[in-house]
């Protein structure tokens, strides 16, 4: 029995299938329009590209010309770069103008002119060059442009480095628009910070109505966003727990910000010993323990502390202790010099102060000076002593420091070999047998013992003679040194 194969008819011609496989298959027919348009669009872009290239060929040809310029010509070539209204010109006007003054090339009062016209253009990139210029050009009325062009001013990029110009010149006409920018989410931190902590040394800031409003900014910031000045505001402002934190900032492991803390703690006289202690553990807080030993604890107490820092770079210590010398009272010198334990050289560049004070000497820092004409004559040198112990001339002394100030000056004239004005003030046999330690040889010892025998023989005891015999050379070696030929001398 045949099995039925039905057949399949076969397409119409025309049909749906074959027109949508014709459709596929053939090239799509474009719009004579949308062909147009990206023709036009071609040419656009080829002299958008061919302007830029011509853009910076002229900007090569400016810069060229500015060097062959001589330097009084070129401002008029600077003002013609800020008066083009092509921003890349302009921008390349303020470029030129930094390169000249950072090679000292005075610019002309066009220029500052234009800039002053600039700082409200239109543009904020050139409002913020413009500022940049006026804080480095320096006119008379820099500070007011600046204040101005802040109070006016809504971009955060443009006001920044108006914020930095405050904080250069900081007057209260701008304490309304720093505060106004410190509490925007989009302010540029670092600047606005700068100005406020500029604003606070110029006692700007109300500490009922401002200081709050400042705080509530500054712990919302983290140590980049502060940054020093924002960190020394708030160490000055703050609480025991802005403090705890900057301490903890000084265990980044980001140098900058270990600096920034430590420097600014030394703001306030609550870090004095959490900065000494740090420095004992890390020698890079050195500097802001010294520093903070210096402006706050400028006593006895303090040189010591200072002292028992160790450090291994010594010129700094030293440099650092003589800072903290001059700082202290000259009535409590003598004190801390001793209490600090300094070697000799130190302790005479601390005290050496004490000579050249046109303060009059009370009995307290003439003690100070008695000290500074000691380690000079335990130093070898007499002319010193004698200078130190003049400037006590006029001070009233203890009865006890006067006898010092005899001695010394006694020994001081003898090893000077003025032998007259030494017998003067004394005769002392104790006081010229210490003169005869101190001489430099057995010439100058035997010198000296001569000289005693002949101006005080008949107040020696045998005992005495017989010490100061044995200084003189033997008989048949030399002869007596002769009275008038020591006067002479």
């Amino acid at each position: 029995m045949a099995t039925h194969q039905p057949q399949t008819e076969p397409p119409q011609a025309g049909g749906q299938e074959q027109t949508e496989t014709r459709n596929s298959n053939e090239p799509e027919e474009l719009d004579p329009a949308s062909t147009q348009e990206q023709h036009l669009l071609t040419e656009l872009e080829a002299a958008r590209s061919q302007q830029a290239a011509l853009l910076d060929e002229l900007k090569a040809l400016y810069r060229r010309l500015h060097i062959e310029l001589a330097p009084e010509r070129r401002s008029a070539l600077i003002v013609e770069l800020l008066d083009d209204k092509r921003t890349a010109l302009q921008v390349l006007g303020f470029e030129l103008a930094d390169r000249d003054l950072s090679a000292s090339i005075s610019l002309s009062e066009q220029v500052s002119q234009k800039v002053h016209d600039l700082i409200a253009d239109g543009n904020p990139l050139i409002r913020a060059r413009a500022a940049r210029l006026i804080t480095r050009l320096v006119p008379p009325d820099a500070m007011i442009v600046i204040t101005d062009a802040l109070d006016a001013e809504q971009d955060p990029s443009a006001a920044e480095p108006m914020l930095l110009g405050i904080a250069r010149w900081p007057n209260a006409d701008a304490k309304a628009s720093v505060l106004r920018w410190i509490q925007r989410p989009d302010a540029p931190q670092y600047a606005s910070y700068s100005a406020a902590w500029a604003l606070e040394n110029q006692g700007v800031w109300s500490a009922e109505s401002d200081y709050p409003l400042l705080l509530s900014r500054l712990r919302q910031s983290g140590p980049q966003q502060l940054r020093e000045e924002g960190m020394k505001l708030l160490a000055k402002l703050g609480s025991a727990d802005d403090l705890r934190r900057l301490v903890l900032f000084m265990l980044s492991e980001d140098p900058a910000v270990v600096r920034w803390a430590a420097a600014a703690l030394v703001e306030t006289p609550r870090a004095v010993d959490v900065l000494a202690q740090s420095a004992t553990e890390n020698e890079v807080l050195y500097q802001a323990a010294a520093d903070s030993l210096i402006k706050h604890r400028a006593t006895p107490e303090g040189l010591r502390r200072l002292a028992e820092i160790p450090v291994s770079d010594q010129n700094l210590r030293r440099d650092m202790l003589l800072r903290l010398g001059q700082m202290i009272d000259q009535d409590r010198l003598g004190e801390a010099v001793r209490l600090a334990q300094l070697d000799a050289d130190t302790r005479i560049a601390i005290l050496s102060r004490l000579v050249s004070t046109e303060e009059p000497h009370t009995a307290r820092s003439a003690r100070g000076v008695l000290q500074l004409a000691e380690l000079q004559l335990d130093a070898g040198r007499p002319n010193r002593v004698i200078e130190a112990l003049l400037s006590l001339d006029d001070t009233t002394l203890e009865p006890v420091d006067r006898d010092r100030l005899e001695s010394m000056k006694t020994q001081s004239l003898i090893l000077l070999n003025r032998f007259d004005e030494a017998s003067m003030v004394s005769v002392s046999y104790a006081v010229w047998y210490q003169a005869i330690g101190r001489a430099n040889d057995a010439e100058q010892k035997a010198k000296i013992a001569q000289q005693l025998l002949d101006r005080a023989d008949s107040l020696l005891t045998q005992e005495q003679r017989v010490t100061l015999q044995a200084y003189l050379p033997p008989q048949g070696e030399g002869t007596p040194i002769d009275q008038q030929d020591i006067d002479d001398e």
